[in-house]
């Protein structure tokens, strides 16, 4: 929880016993409304009856039953993404779902080879049968990537999950990643490019595939200080002294020993060649114990596209300069530079970063390759009766008092289809502007 004055009461009753029934069915009726104007009209009633208690509606938000029966325990979903056109999203129930409650989700990167019923199969397989009691959802792996074709598909992932959450009532604060050979490759860079989403990763013999892996890893790295991984890899023959398996090795050892130096919550995991089946069933099950993390009053985040700029309660708007769009970058320092050096800055340069800290009411922001950015003030992160200041790049803006809104939260909850962490206020500021600190 964020340091502040909480709009929600301590320790409230997690069942919605306390909601009048006419409240969860205005808020249940919003959900269950596709016409922007008309789902307006009950906002503006919600709030109209209930303006000083965003927590009851909150609570009635959190509870909201706004799914409907799935026919079939298999199926798929698509939504439009251009330019690339349709994406298809194929998916497995539990045998006891029901859309009356919760249901952890297990997000699974498909790889170059394999379709969906493969991929269901080997998570099965490696995973343990517990894995049925998840909805699963099976994604190409060409939505986890270092390299997009045409950049606003970086934002495929998140809209996959948006439609999943839509579709199929999910626990969003139980959310995992997981993936194999290719398909981990793509799981690693998931969870670089949206740690916000996920409680935990499980990747098997795969690695965060990105050009000039020694200067970019512990950039990329630090994204992953709120989310547990589990890297499982095995080991390499002795005389296999090159190839897919030997990079794998070498990567995942690196990436653990920078994990235990930076106090990153990275376990590796290294077995035998000949071991094969399941994984070790405790480092599993204490993985996807995790909840997602709750919000705290410090993020970080290294992205390369405008749709990976969101970290937590900071998110980019509007991006500053020219997008990344090269797939592959070759460096070479100037002879007197050191060539580390040299490439970390040239690295530095081309990637975005969002950055933020939450001291009582004073928020400093630092933000790279953002034109825009937008704050999202959740519960408890702000003491909502005192004036907030935000200081951007060493520049200070007043924001003034920041009061919660039912709209602003029942629409924020409609546009994420979260409905667990709601989002009270926001606030939208040019990264240019305000008085310099002195």
């Amino acid at each position: 929880m964020l340091a502040g004055a909480s709009c929600l009461a301590a320790g409230y009753d997690k069942g919605p016993t306390d909601v009048p029934p006419t409240l969860q069915a205005e808020v249940e009726a919003f959900f269950r409304t596709d016409a922007a104007r008309d789902r307006g009209k009950l906002a503006a009633s919600i709030a109209d009856k209930h303006a000083s208690q965003p927590a009851l509606v909150a609570r009635a938000v959190e509870h909201a039953n706004a799914w409907s029966e799935l026919p079939h325990q298999r199926g798929k979903y698509v939504f439009d993404s251009p330019p690339s056109g349709i994406v298809t999203v194929e998916y497995a129930l539990p045998d006891d779902y029901a859309p009356t409650r919760r249901t952890p989700l297990l997000v699974c990167t498909r790889g170059a080879s394999g379709d969906a019923d493969a991929t269901f199969a080997l998570v099965e397989a490696l995973l343990g049968p517990s894995v049925r009691a998840y909805v699963r959802i099976c994604v190409d792996n060409s939505m986890a990537k270092w390299h997009f074709e045409q950049p606003p598909n970086a934002g495929n992932l998140r809209l996959a999950l948006l439609q999943a959450r839509k579709m199929i009532r999910v626990d969003a604060e139980r959310a995992f990643l997981f993936g194999v050979d290719e398909g981990a490759d793509g799981a690693w860079l998931a969870a670089m490019s949206y740690p916000d989403l996920f409680a935990g990763a499980i990747v098997v013999d795969g690695y965060p595939h990105v050009p000039y892996a020694e200067q970019i890893y512990p950039l990329l790295l630090e994204n992953l200080r709120a989310l547990p991984i589990l890297a499982v890899w095995h080991e390499v023959d002795g005389d296999e002294t090159s190839g897919r398996g030997r990079v794998v090795a070498v990567r995942n050892r690196g990436i653990v020993e920078y994990a235990a130096k930076t106090s990153l919550p990275i376990t590796g995991l290294e077995l035998p060649a000949a071991a094969q089946g399941a994984l070790p069933r405790g480092a599993v099950t204490k993985l996807l114990e995790h909840s997602r993390q709750p919000g705290t009053g410090v993020v970080s985040h290294w992205f390369r596209y405008a749709a990976q700029g969101r970290s937590h309660w900071l998110i980019q708007t509007a991006q500053d300069g020219d997008v990344w769009t090269a797939d592959q970058i070759s460096i070479l320092a100037a002879s007197s530079a050191d060539r580390d050096s040299w490439i970390r800055q040239v690295l530095l340069e081309k990637l975005g970063y969002l950055g933020g800290r939450v001291n009582e009411n004073i928020i400093t922001i630092e933000a790279h390759g953002s034109a825009r950015i937008e704050v999202d003030f959740e519960d408890g992160m702000v003491d909502w009766g005192k004036p907030v200041t935000i200081v951007c790049n060493g520049r200070r803006r007043d924001a003034g008092v920041i009061a919660p809104s039912v709209v602003t939260m029942l629409n924020h909850a409609y546009e994420t289809w979260d409905f667990q962490r709601p989002v009270f206020a926001k606030l939208s500021i040019p990264v240019r502007g305000g008085v310099p600190v002195p």
